[in-house]
């Protein structure tokens, strides 16, 4: 049985209990109002003459009285059997329901760790098999050492990156928010990755009038900047990536391939990586920090693909 089923067997044990004594207390509770009342002494004068003069009938009445008894409980029974069926099968749904969250985390949690072990064990391998071939080589050069180290750097800097990914998206706090210039973020943004998008020949164009929105500076330079090279990544050579603000709304546009149907609801969830995606370099985890950081500014993050040709990132402001 599963660590899942357990907890959920036990927490149905505890509810249908809890629920049991209620529903017992309280039918407990009205059988022995119900005999109050019926064993309460007639003291009027006119029931005492009755009783007097009319024993027999006064007999009938007392059996009357111990027959609705009878006929109370044995309805109470009943009623506390088909109440007892219901509440064990209300307390099951009721504590699936309860721990279903805290399942689907666990399950999340597991399967970020298996991801994140497959990513790391990667270039890790590739570093182990690289590095005994050029041992068991027996006539090393220095131009094999050199080109070893580089492609050790190579590897150890994608485990850099990925390390930094996962601590980054471990963070799941509120960061503080000011007013923060949107042309200054954008400009550092484009500073900061003006030479990759050269390198395609890609130009980086923005189209931004002088507005203040709330955010954390650090926090929103390295979300545009998530979106801004996931736009160059995927761009053809000789293209332009659009960054536009207008109602209360950051914009990246680019003008490549644009995203498959079925990968549009799943680019936000960590390690998924499109098809058309997977023989690029890459983790799989930049959208999702990007959808990180912006829950912890209390903001919104769409995809949709344009009209004609590329994809539009969207961060939207409600505050």
């Amino acid at each position: 049985m599963k660590i899942f089923d357990k907890a959920v067997l036990k927490l149905t044990i505890i509810y249908a209990c809890l629920l049991l004594f209620l529903e017992l207390s309280l039918s407990y509770g009205f059988y022995q109002l119900i005999n109050l009342e019926l064993d309460r002494p007639r003291t009027t004068s006119r029931i005492a003459i009755f009783n007097e003069y009319h024993g027999e009938l006064a007999l009938v009445m007392r059996e009357r009285d111990n027959l609705l008894r009878v006929n109370l409980l044995n309805k109470l029974i009943y009623i506390n059997l088909c109440l007892t069926v219901a509440t064990i099968v209300a307390s099951y749904f009721l504590a699936r329901r309860t721990l279903q969250p805290i399942n689907d985390m666990m399950e999340a949690q597991s399967r970020f760790v298996s991801d994140a072990s497959h990513e790391l064990r990667t270039p890790i391998t590739s570093i182990l098999l690289e590095n005994e071939v050029l041992l068991l080589k027996p006539d090393i050069t220095k131009e094999d050492l050199l080109t070893q180290i580089h492609s050790n750097i190579e590897e150890m800097s994608k485990l850099q990156r990925l390390t930094n990914y996962l601590l980054q998206l471990g963070k799941d706090q509120s960061l503080e928010l000011t007013l923060v210039p949107i042309k200054k973020v954008v400009s550092e943004v484009i500073t900061k990755l003006t030479p990759i998008a050269k390198a395609k020949n890609i130009t980086l164009k923005s189209e931004l009038k002088p507005h203040s929105v709330k955010a954390n500076f650090p926090a929103l330079v390295s979300l545009v900047s998530i979106l801004v090279e996931n736009a160059i990544k995927y761009s053809p050579p000789d293209t332009t990536v659009h960054i536009k603000f207008q109602d209360h709304k950051l914009q990246v546009i680019d003008q490549g391939c644009g995203i498959a149907p079925e990968d549009l609801p799943h680019i936000f969830e960590r390690f998924y990586r499109a098809e058309q995606s997977r023989t690029s370099e890459g983790f799989g985890l930049g959208l999702s920090l990007a959808q990180n950081l912006s829950s912890q500014m209390n903001l919104k993050i769409t995809a949709t693909n344009n009209q004609k040709e590329g994809a539009t990132f969207s961060i939207v402001w409600y505050n």
